[in-house]
């Protein structure tokens, strides 16, 4: 997940989403939890067709696994922080991350259709060229290929001469897939 927004609000009290990671499988819970606090929250889901060996059945799991996002100043994300299920606010680069007013909506909007829901990785697929493009200057119009992610993205410099290869860490909105790799994709 990606910010959309990491400048700080205006005032500790101003509202804004506010992103949370919460423990494995307890988004639905912690979204229970927190609105009978009486704050808003969003857990988009989306509704799959699962096959067991007796039957088949819809079940709705959250859109994004492990994250749920609440609307709140900094006294209310201290609450959220407090609530059982909920683990950390995310951070990017330092700042909590904020989910913008408008994909908020549009992503309440798109609950009408839950069965059609699914969600698609925006990070360069590992095996891709890449080139960075931001970050630090030094690191600037570097190319390779991406190695892995976990977390984090990585870019690989093969060194062919000695048969070794260099990873260097970066920040994945640094990096953009070249022509090459979007011409074979």
């Amino acid at each position: 997940m990606s910010p959309e927004t990491s400048k700080r609000p205006k005032s500790p009290d101003t509202e804004v989403w506010r992103v949370f990671y919460t423990r494995a499988r307890a988004e639905k819970k912690a979204e229970q939890r927190l609105e009978d606090r009486r704050i808003e929250v969003l857990v988009p889901k989306k509704t799959e067709r699962r096959q067991w060996s007796d039957r088949k059945k819809e079940v709705t799991e959250p859109l994004f696994r492990n994250y749920l996002f609440a609307r709140v100043g900094e006294k209310d994300r201290i609450r959220v922080l407090r609530t059982n299920g909920i683990v950390r606010c995310v951070h990017f680069d330092g700042e909590p991350a904020q989910l913008r007013e408008d994909t908020a909506q549009r992503l309440k909007k798109i609950q009408a259709v839950p069965d059609r829901l699914s969600t698609a990785d925006l990070r360069p697929q590992v095996g891709s060229t890449v080139t960075i493009t931001d970050g630090p200057e030094r690191l600037r119009g570097l190319t390779g290929e991406v190695l892995e992610h976990r977390g984090r993205t990585y870019v690989l410099l093969r060194v062919k001469a000695v048969r070794q290869a260099v990873k260097v860490e970066v920040n994945a909105k640094w990096v953009e897939e070249t022509e090459e790799t979007a011409q074979r994709t």
